[in-house]
């Protein structure tokens, strides 16, 4: 699917490759570009040029697009501009590079670097490394400096340091050391050496105190992290000069061509160093960025454009930053209005919750719409609020099912506990939610989506949600013990375990197997599958009382470290459970909270698993990651179905983990989820090493495994809804035994019966 970028007229024709679809071009560097990442496509206009020849603007106004580069990216930890473009240094695995792009974004060639290592504006990286000895008479410091210019490593200076420490910055037309020592005394003195690239000491500047460097590639400038003074470093009277102060407030600056750049984490400024009167740049909120904190925007140099980081979105970091004339500015977007309910317990998710990345850029790209938030949460009774509103004819746009825990996973009434949030599923009817089939059969087709999970979300027909992600929750046992069993009950699952106690045990709380029960789309059972389930329930831990002694984390035998990381599987790993009930979102392995893949259950088994829909239901319930619907009395519709299919993209869809798993969810688009089990193939190499653990999986059964899971969904499992409450508390009375299993299972079944005929 393509999607429409922001452009405005003012900056047409250097925009307009930026344009960029949400499919895909292949990079033009030759690394290959993991499944579903961005890729930049076409002929871009250079940034440089063209900002250089734009005539001056009468009433500049910053706005910020999406930028990408043409090449699989890492979220990078430092970046500078140069004359010919940008160098970003990024985190990897097999250790840390140096990546240089021209002006339109091109990837160029990769330096290696060091941890830590500083780019030049000359095109040199810079390694900087310190090794620790001492010997029987004193410790001591061995450091090595070397540059990478044009792909050649070069040793520039080495040397060793007692009773103190050394950093290093480059400086105009060479480097600066920064040398701290005590005496005997316990004295500090401070000293600035000042070398020519070649590694000869040119001059030494005596300095009172430590300072933080802030380079501009030609005047070296020191910031006094003290008093805010920030200094010039004279070489020729080899003194420091005052040349600015940073304002009250302000949590980082930089020195840029004659310019101080601050910010205060709300905003960003600049004036002429040593000047007065700063000048208010943009807001960060204004162009969507939040949660800045001490981050500044790299000036890309001779332009006025900036290139900001956003490490907190994981799928569109960057965003080019430059100044348009404000006549040139598109009329006021139509809102959309997105309800959420998150408590301020939880505001840790941000007011944009779970959809950060997708509100971001969808504002940042869409020429006719805005998302805005309104968070019920923020009321004494949420639901209550929101049913008030849409009653009253304020209905928002979109409503966010999703559920909000800090606790993370899906306990049952341990989940109230635990301070969840969300809308009362019991919302998601005809009456309340717009039928999205037709939106999508309009738009998009059905092909476009998987077919089980797409037929398992419909009701009667209609389409009353969209859940773009989710994950299944399963059983899994030994293939060997299941081969030619289809157990049609919990009961015939305990004669296959070798006794009830040992289908679940501490690895499975009664929380959770009562969640997985009763909280899904299936409310036709009868007294006697009920009193099956509660049977079963009756010998697990409540996650409220459980006996530590019963976690398979405190077994004596074995180091800690793989007690600890086998978490609940380790009764599997023990012999002790036969079975496990596990919330799975990969074929392979997973870190995604609360989820794991079928490779590590298999390893955990030792032998090859089979897949287990509850015993009864035929299939297998999905678990929403995010979930939205669309009011019937919604004022917009066309706009909020329009960031639906936004969602639906892959770049926000397929987001792999490092290690094969699906971070937001198994993606419902057919395409993401296809190009994510292609590059999940790529990684399944048939063991997991983990601590002192060595486990072994064939990853073609656990492919198989996964399909099945996926192809066999047939059901929604939701919590907090009326009658999944009423159920669960009805069984307490078998529990606390006031009540015999024969009359408590009666009692539930009747709930339900009356329950379906409420719902016709």
């Amino acid at each position: 699917m393509k999607n429409k970028y922001r452009i405005t007229a003012a900056v047409l024709a250097l925009f307009t490759a930026l344009s960029l679809g949400l499919g895909a071009c292949a990079p033009e560097s030759g690394e290959d570009t993991p499944a579903g990442a961005a890729s930049a496509c076409g002929t871009r206009e250079d940034w440089q040029a063209v900002l250089a020849t734009q005539a001056p603007l009468q009433e500049p106004v910053y706005v910020s697009e999406i930028y990408e580069f043409d090449r699989a990216m890492y979220i990078p930890t430092e970046a500078a501009a140069s004359p010919q473009g940008l160098y970003l240094r990024v985190a990897r695995e097999d250790g840390d590079r140096v990546w240089e792009f021209d002006s339109q974004g091109r990837f160029l060639r990769e330096y290696p670097c060091s941890r830590p290592c500083w780019i030049g504006r000359d095109g040199s990286v810079w390694n900087f490394e310190g090794r620790e000895s001492k010997d029987s008479a004193s410790r001591y410091i061995d450091y090595s400096l070397s540059r990478s210019r044009d792909g050649q490593l070069s040793q520039v200076l080495s040397f060793r340091q007692e009773q103190g420490s050394s950093d290093f910055f480059p400086a105009a037309d060479g480097f600066c050391l920064y040398s701290m020592s005590w005496d005997e005394n316990n004295q500090g003195s401070f000293s600035l050496g000042i070398y020519g690239d070649d590694g000869t000491l040119r001059n030494t500047i005596e300095l009172d105190s430590w300072y933080q460097a802030l380079g501009d590639g030609g005047e070296l400038y020191l910031l006094s992290r003290e008093t805010g003074d920030i200094f010039r470093a004279d070489t020729e009277s080899l003194s420091l000069v005052r040349a600015d102060v940073l304002d009250e407030g302000c949590l980082s600056c930089s020195v840029q061509g004659g310019y101080l750049y601050e910010s205060d984490g709300v905003s960003f400024y600049r004036r002429e160093l040593g000047g007065s009167g700063r000048e208010t740049l943009f807001s960060y909120e204004d162009l969507g960025l939040i949660n800045v904190g001490a981050r500044l925007p790299v000036p890309i140099g001779g332009t006025e454009a900036f290139l900001f980081i956003d490490y907190l979105n994981e799928v569109s970091p960057y965003r080019l930053i430059y100044p348009v004339e404000k006549s040139s500015l598109p009329a006021e977007r139509e809102q959309i209005v997105l309800a959420v309910n998150i408590p301020g317990e939880v505001w840790g998710y941000e007011p944009y919750g779970l959809w950060r990345n997708e509100i971001l850029d969808f504002n940042a790209v869409s020429p006719e719409y805005e998302l805005v938030i309104r968070n019920y949460g923020l009321e004494p009774e949420p639901q209550a609020a929101l049913n008030t509103d849409i009653a009253a004819g304020r209905a928002p746009d979109l409503i966010d099912m999703s559920l909000y825990s800090p606790g993370g996973g899906y306990e049952g009434e341990a989940w109230q506990e635990l301070g969840a949030a969300g809308f009362e599923p019991g919302f998601i009817t005809e009456a309340n939610c717009e039928d999205l089939l037709p939106l999508l059969r309009r738009d998009l087709g059905t092909d476009a989506l998987l077919a089980g999970p797409l037929e398992a979300m419909e009701k009667d027909g209609k389409l009353l949600s969209l859940i773009p992600g989710f994950s299944i929750c399963s059983i899994l046992g030994p293939a060997s013990l299941l081969e030619g069993q289809e157990p049609d009950s919990f009961s015939q699952l305990a004669r296959l375990a070798g006794g009830g106690e040992k289908v679940f045990w501490a690895g499975v709380s009664r929380e959770e197997f009562m969640y997985y029960a009763f909280a899904n789309s299936r409310r036709d059972y009868d007294a006697g599958q009920i009193a099956d389930i509660l049977s079963q329930a009756a010998l697990l831990n409540s996650i409220c009382d459980a006996d530590p002694a019963l976690k398979p984390w405190y077994y004596e035998d074995g180091p800690d470290a793989k007690e600890a990381w086998l978490g609940d599987l380790g009764d599997v790993w023990y012999g002790s459970q036969r079975f496990t009930l596990q919330k799975l979102s990969s074929p392979l392995w997973s870190t995604a909270e609360d989820t794991v893949g079928i490779a590590t259950v298999e390893g955990i088994f030792r032998e090859p698993v089979s897949v287990l829909g509850q015993p009864g239901s035929g299939g297998f319930y999905l678990i929403p990651e995010r979930e939205l619907v669309m009011p019937v009395s919604a004022g917009n519709k066309e706009g909020a179905w329009e960031f639906m299919k936004f969602v639906l993209d892959d770049r926000y869809l397929l987001q792999l983990n490092f290690d094969g798993s699906f971070r937001q969810g198994i993606p419902l688009s057919r395409g993401a989820y296809e190009k994510g089990m292609e590059a999940c193939r790529k990684k399944a190499g048939g063991s997991i090493q983990q601590e002192n653990l060595s486990l072994s999986y064939e990853p073609e059964n656990c492919f198989a495994q996964f399909e099945e899971l996926v192809n066999g969904v047939n059901g929604i499992c939701r919590g907090g809804d009326g009658i999944y409450a009423a159920l669960t508390q009805s069984a307490q009375a078998w529990f606390s035994g006031d009540k015999s299993l024969e009359q408590v299972s009666r009692d539930m079944a009747s709930r339900l019966e009356i329950y379906i005929a409420e719902q016709g």
